[in-house]
């Protein structure tokens, strides 16, 4: 009995200490239970006007948001992904052959996590009717165009899972049909981010992250958004970096003495 009540108490405790915490100045929320980060843009392609199919900005085939969301950098990153179905899921309201698991209250996927335990979600009913104060911290969540895209695809049906946060179902559907993307990505931004100068993100600052410098400096290649954010780190003021939007001669300095360990 003692053990029923201590083990009744331990999954009170976990499920309450799982929260969403702000990351990137907002643009990016993590999720402390499932150790994922989302962007709080919950439909970034409409936002820039992404529009590969030319119908409505941010709806896209099951392979063009693959390919999207695999190119995608961001905040620094660049391993963005397509949430994760979970298969079997005994939480889904339908049990089908194979392991199947489809319908409502499926809280196993990654979006149907975030449907009904982050953002307080019932099943019938868009999101933006019933939530928790979590739907604050995210913008532009989809109910009008159908589906969010999600992993992984059944190869004999050509189908793909997908989510609808108009009324947290849970569905295959045809790869070739029109949905919506929320990017995702596994660990906390701020244990992930290599240190300032670390080029390359091998975790050190050597003759390897002096080069990639250099070769930007003197016009040789672009950066890309995650060697900008890790290069720009000139002038430094009190040890903390001030980025003043280039990397320069200043930055190629300060990259030496962290590289030497003055």
């Amino acid at each position: 009995m003692k053990f029923i009540i201590f083990l009744f108490h331990f999954l009170i405790v976990y499920t309450v200490e799982a929260e969403l915490l702000t990351r990137a100045g907002g643009a990016l929320i993590y999720d402390t239970e499932r150790n994922l980060t989302w962007f709080s843009d919950a439909n970034y392609a409409k936002t820039i006007n992404y529009n590969p199919e030319m119908s409505f900005p941010g709806l896209m085939t099951k392979t063009t948001a693959a390919a999207w969301v695999d190119g995608l950098e961001y905040a620094g990153f660049d391993d963005w992904r397509l949430p994760y179905t979970i298969q079997p899921d005994l939480s889904c309201s339908t049990q089908g052959e194979n392991g199947v698991s489809t319908s409502y209250n499926c809280s196993g996927s990654e979006l149907g996590h975030m449907f009904y335990t982050l953002l307080g979600g019932v099943q019938f009913t868009p999101i933006s009717v019933q939530h928790n104060t979590n739907y604050e911290l995210f913008s532009n969540i989809n109910e009008i165009y159908g589906y969010y895209w999600a992993t992984p695809e059944v190869l004999a049906t050509n189908r793909s899972w997908a989510f609808r946060f108009d009324m947290g179902y849970q569905n295959l559907e045809k790869k070739i049909g029109s949905s919506t993307v929320w990017p995702v990505r596994s660990g906390d931004p701020l244990l992930d981010q290599p240190p300032d100068g670390d080029a390359n993100f091998d975790g050190v600052i050597n003759a390897a992250d002096i080069h990639i410098a250099m070769q930007i400096i003197f016009g040789l290649r672009e950066p890309t958004a995650k060697e900008f954010m890790h290069l720009d780190i000139a002038p430094s003021q009190s040890g903390i970096s001030q980025p003043d939007g280039s990397i320069d001669s200043g930055d190629l300095f300060l990259i030496l003495r962290l590289g030497i360990g003055l």
